[in-house]
């Protein structure tokens, strides 16, 4: 069973979430079953107003807590096509997007391999030509490598 607030973020219940953070701010960064805070939930969900009360109350370390997946809000975000989302937790903290998954992709490589192109989009705006070129995952392949493998001809 999840805790009240995960059911808040998942159901975009923004008004009862914010009574229970007043509450209880520590109720941010609860884990559900799967480890998951309510921010993955709530990102997943694109719920965005949820999204900013819990970066606001629970900090912006928040945004790199991972789930039992190894995944963060972000990583949610992204692959869910919630750009709005993306773009505040990237506000928050721009580290986020730097996170390495426990697949060894970056966000930007989950997003080629999900065909995520508008997160896509959204995100390589943190990181000049240069550097794009040069991020590689864990396998060592760059985004374009990422992209032909595939067979993403968008990227």
């Amino acid at each position: 069973m999840n805790p009240p607030l995960h059911i808040a973020a998942i159901r975009g219940h923004h008004q009862l979430a914010t009574v229970l953070l007043t509450q209880k701010p520590k109720l941010a960064i609860a884990l559900d079953s799967q480890r998951r805070t309510p921010l993955h939930l709530a990102s997943a969900n694109d719920n965005i107003e949820m999204v900013q009360e819990l970066v606001r109350v629970g900090g912006r370390d928040l945004c790199c807590f991972r789930d039992q997946d190894g995944l963060t809000p972000l990583h949610l975000a992204a692959v869910n096509e919630c750009l709005e989302v993306v773009k505040v937790l990237v506000q928050a903290n721009p580290d986020a997007a730097k996170e390495i998954s426990e697949t060894g992709e970056t966000i930007l490589h989950m997003c080629v391999s999900y065909n995520c192109i508008e997160s896509l989009k959204v995100l390589v705006k943190l990181w000049s030509e240069e550097e794009l070129a040069k991020i590689t995952d864990q396998g060592g392949n760059t985004l374009l490598h990422a992209a032909s493998i595939n067979q993403h001809t968008q990227v």
